[in-house]
């Protein structure tokens, strides 16, 4: 019973990762798309509140979790998809404090001195998008890891 209830809060953690970040990055797609640079500056706030508040500890059980139930349920950490998971782990969790949070103020920036409709602003808000893309592509190949198990 321990196992599937370290197991169920694993997922429950991936899901409000997953789930958040295609929200934002769609949210993101929205605004570049749209040309719309005050929905930009929208989505980079909320992004910049969520961040810290939803993401940052969803990421911590996600980890915390996820290492428990390995332990827990006699798996082995070097099956390629525990491997996995733990890379997108490290890759997709140092995109926020790098990438995602310098972008933020790149943007906020850019909105206080040339407008919210300037092409900084839109070329900004597309590197955050690609980020935010390729952030969720991660994160649908590891719960596609976490489900088909490579290497059983």
């Amino acid at each position: 019973m321990l196992y599937e209830t370290l197991k169920f809060i694993h997922i429950v953690a991936a899901t409000v990762v997953l789930g958040g970040g295609v929200l934002i990055t769609a949210l993101l797609a929205s605004a570049v798309f749209g040309r719309n640079g005050e929905r930009m500056r929208a989505v980079t706030t909320i992004g910049a509140w969520v961040g810290p508040r939803l993401f940052a500890p969803a990421w911590a059980l996600l980890l915390a979790f996820g290492i428990w139930a390995t332990l827990e349920g006699g798996l082995q950490f070097g099956d390629a998809w525990i491997t996995i998971g733990f890379v997108v782990f490290v890759i997709a969790f140092a995109l926020g404090p790098t990438a995602h949070e310098r972008n933020a103020k790149q943007l906020t920036a850019a909105v206080a001195e040339d407008g919210p409709d300037s092409a900084r602003v839109f070329e900004i808000g597309k590197r955050e998008l690609m980020v935010s893309a390729f952030e969720a592509a991660l994160l649908i190949f590891a719960v596609w890891a976490m489900t088909a198990k490579p290497g059983l």
